[in-house]
């Protein structure tokens, strides 16, 4: 046995949770009336720290979301499955005094994973939750920024849940054909004041973006008077062609 002291019993407020740290093991101290209880320092749904709650009737509650255990036993009554661990405790000259060789098996039995020099220290949460997806990955950020990510981060589109967007299995490549060859580098391309010369007629198509509902300009009213007569220019149904009438036959 090797005996450490976790509090002195005059310095104990009563029914007030105090931390202890045994062998990498945080525990939760509670002196009620003449009596002390010394518990696993953890809760077991999120790894809160015990000491952090409170003492309600015969029950120490979770600071953090209310989960309860009995002071006597540790056994939540909500629950009876779940149970902080006890450990025994005693008072000597003055002195709380619990067993390290006991708590330090128990530790071995029951790895702590809570880093103390790392980001959150001991107020980490070492498993999150199910309602909680996104925890980790916001601790990760806030404790390594963005050198684990590359500089832009973690990639996703906005406002849809990455596992419903499509994967390289959906996607379908398939070849085609140009409608027309495209021009040469060094083919000479038709300056814009040289598109409607004299006698060409100019061509309006009227319809929606979608191509659909397309009208002839007389439907639309006779544009005949807008003609311009120093260039001769006509405005008739067709479509103006920048480069021998690309739309020929539509």
């Amino acid at each position: 046995m090797n005996k450490v002291s976790v509090a002195r019993w005059s310095e104990l407020p009563d029914r007030e949770p105090r931390h202890a740290l045994v062998e990498g093991v945080d525990l939760v101290v509670v002196r009620f009336d003449d009596e002390v209880r010394v518990l696993y320092g953890r809760c077991l749904h999120r790894g809160a720290l015990m000491a952090d709650g409170k003492v309600v009737g015969d029950d120490l509650i979770c600071g953090l979301h209310d989960w309860d255990y009995r002071l006597d036993s540790g056994i939540s009554a909500y629950n009876n499955a779940e149970a902080l661990e006890r450990f025994d405790a005693w008072i000597e000259d003055g002195e709380v005094l619990v067993d390290a060789d006991a708590i330090a098996e128990w530790g071995r039995a029951n790895p702590q994973p809570f880093d103390r020099e790392a980001y959150q220290g001991a107020y980490q949460d070492p498993h999150g939750a199910e309602e909680e997806p996104f925890v980790r990955s916001i601790q990760e950020l806030a404790g390594h920024g963005l050198e684990r990510t590359g500089h832009h981060g973690a990639v996703s589109a906005m406002g849809v849940p990455r596992q419903d967007l499509p994967s390289w299995d959906d996607l379908q490549v398939l070849t085609a054909q140009l409608h027309r060859l495209p021009l040469l580098d060094d083919e000479p391309v038709p300056h814009h004041r040289d598109l409607v010369t004299q006698h060409e007629r100019l061509v309006l198509i009227m319809g929606h973006e979608d191509g659909r509902d397309r009208q002839r300009p007389e439907q639309r009213g006779d544009l005949g008077s807008d003609r311009d007569p120093e260039a001769r220019v006509e405005i008739r149904e067709r479509f103006v062609q920048q480069q021998h009438r690309r739309v020929r036959g539509e």
